[in-house]
C-alpha cells in the first residue's frame, strides 16, 4: 500500500520559517565488533528517527518547520571484502547483504518515518570509501561505481513506488554535493575521505578551499563524516559527523575515542530584526548520542 502522508501544514504567519538538517554517516552496515552488531544497528537508527520527530515537534511550537535534510553521507556499509582477510574478519554477513539491509534499514527506519511528517524532504546520497567492493577505490565517478549508487536509486525508487511526493533526491555521481542552498545559503556534502595531512581539520579546511576554487562557488557550510568522531568548528561551519557503530578496533589502536552519534541542526531565516544578529542562518547542533 501507499504511505500516509499527510497535507503539508499551513504556516503560521507569527513564527520564523526553520530547516532541519539530520547527518546520517559512517553507518558501515555489516560490521560486527563486541558492542555492534546487526540488532544494535536497527536500534540506533530508530533512535536517529525517533529523536528527529521529537525535535520536530518541539521546534513547531514556535517555529515553521518547512524543510527537512536529510544527508546521507558515506560509508553505509562496512564492505567485506575491500581490505580482504582484515575486512572480512569484521563482518557480520557479505556484501550484497550489507547492500540490501543498508538500504531496507534506512528507508524504513529514518526515511519513511521522518517523510510522513508530511515536511518537505530533501535527501542528499553522496558515498563514501567503505562502499566499494575493490581493495582499490575508483576516481571515476565514484559516485556512480560505488555501491551507494544502489542503495540510494532504490531509496528513491521505493519512496516513488510508496506515495512520497514530499521527497526529492540529489545522487551526485562525484563524491560531494554541491546542490543544496539553506536561506540563500549553500552547504558542502562529501565524505572527507578526499582530505589530505594528519591534522583532519586543517586537511578539511584545505579539501573547503580547493572546492570553492574547482567549483568557483562560495559555501557557507560543509558538512561530513570518515573520522567517526564528532567535531564542530566555528559557529556551524564545519561538521564532522560522528558514526553509528562507535569504537572499532580500528579507532582502539589508534587512540581514537568514538562514541557512537549522528549530528541534527537547525536553521532559521534571517529577519532584520531579528534581536541576535547571526552571522548565517545556522541556529544550533544536537548531538545525537546513541545507546
Amino acid at each position: 500500500g501507499k504511505a500516509k502522508i499527510p497535507a503539508p501544514v499551513n504556516p503560521s504567519k507569527d513564527k520564523s520559517p526553520m530547516t532541519l538538517e539530520l547527518l546520517v554517516s559512517d553507518v558501515h552496515v555489516g560490521k560486527k565488533t563486541e558492542k555492534f552488531d546487526h540488532s544494535v544497528l536497527k536500534r540506533r537508527l530508530k533512535q536517529i528517527a525517533d529523536t528527529t520527530l521529537k525535535e520536530i515537534e518541539r521546534a513547531r511550537v514556535h517555529y515553521n518547520v518547512e524543510r527537512i535534510i536529510i544527508a546521507f553521507m558515506g560509508d553505509l556499509i562496512e564492505s567485506f571484502s575491500m581490505h580482504g582477510l582484515e575486512s572480512a574478519k569484521n563482518c557480520e554477513f557479505g556484501n550484497s547483504r550489507q547492500v540490501q539491509e543498508a538500504l531496507e534499514q534506512l528507508y524504513r527506519l529514518v526515511l519513511e518515518p521522518i517523510a510522513a511528517t508530511g515536511i518537505q524532504i530533501d535527501c542528499v546520497g553522496v558515498t563514501g570509501n567503505h562502499d566499494r567492493t575493490e581493495e582499490e577505490r575508483t576516481f571515476s565517478n565514484p559516485g556512480q561505481d560505488n555501491l551507494t549508487w544502489i542503495i540510494y536509486n532504490s531509496m528513491k525508487l521505493i519512496g516513488e513506488a510508496r506515495g512520497l511526493k514530499n521527497v526529492t533526491w540529489y545522487i551526485p555521481t562525484v563524491p560531494y554535493c554541491a546542490d543544496i542552498n539553506i536561506y540563500g545559503e549553500n552547504v558542502l556534502y562529501e565524505h572527507y575521505d578526499n582530505v589530505k595531512g594528519s591534522d583532519k581539520v586543517k586537511g578539511i579546511e584545505g579539501l573547503y578551499a580547493r572546492r570553492m576554487r574547482q567549483l568557483e562557488k562560495v559555501f557557507h557550510f560543509i558538512r561530513g563524516g570518515h573520522f567517526h568522531e564528532p567535531i564542530q568548528v566555528g559557529i556551524g561551519k564545519m561538521i564532522i559527523n560522528g558514526s553509528v557503530p562507535g569504537d572499532d578496533g580500528f579507532s582502539t589502536t589508534l587512540g581514537f575515542r568514538c562514541e557512537p552519534s549522528q549530528t541534527l541542526n537547525f536553521y532559521i531565516k534571517k529577519k532584520k530584526d531579528d534581536s541576535i544578529k547571526r552571522t548565517t542562518s545556522f541556529y544550533k547542533s544536537l548531538l545525537i548520542q546513541l545507546d
